[in-house]
């Protein structure tokens, strides 16, 4: 059957199409039923996913950001979030301070927003 078209009909989610396609080499394209049709419409559809977001307990950063004056913690935020200035240095001046034990947990909560596998799971 090589070279022939294939139609498939399908049930998904209570709404039923036909999948056909001219050839094996191609995918499944929909023909009828209430699914896209275009490649934009296909696109439009996917932009408007959003991700899930689920913020967990606060780490010991966000902890220890909500004890500070209001100044020197958008000082200590903007240096997390919006410098390359390394988190051991950040972290050794805010135990200069009586903020101890936050080089780990500093280097977490910066991922959170670059890789949020790897980063803690603070708002």
């Amino acid at each position: 059957m090589a070279g022939q078209a294939r139609t498939e009909n399908l049930d998904v989610g209570g709404v039923t199409g036909s999948l056909r396609s001219s050839s094996p080499d191609r995918g499944l394209s929909v023909v009828d039923g209430a699914r896209p049709q275009t490649s934009g419409d296909l696109l439009d559809a996917l932009e408007q996913l959003t991700p899930k977001v689920e913020y967990g307990p606060r780490c010991s950063v966000a902890l220890t950001l909500a004890k500070m004056d209001d100044d020197v913690r958008a000082k200590v935020q903007h240096l997390i979030d919006e410098t390359d200035v390394p988190s051991t240095k950040i972290a050794d001046v805010l135990a200069e301070f009586g903020y101890h034990d936050l080089y780990r947990s500093l280097t977490r909560h910066r991922r959170r927003k670059t890789s949020p596998s790897l980063g803690c799971r603070c708002e």
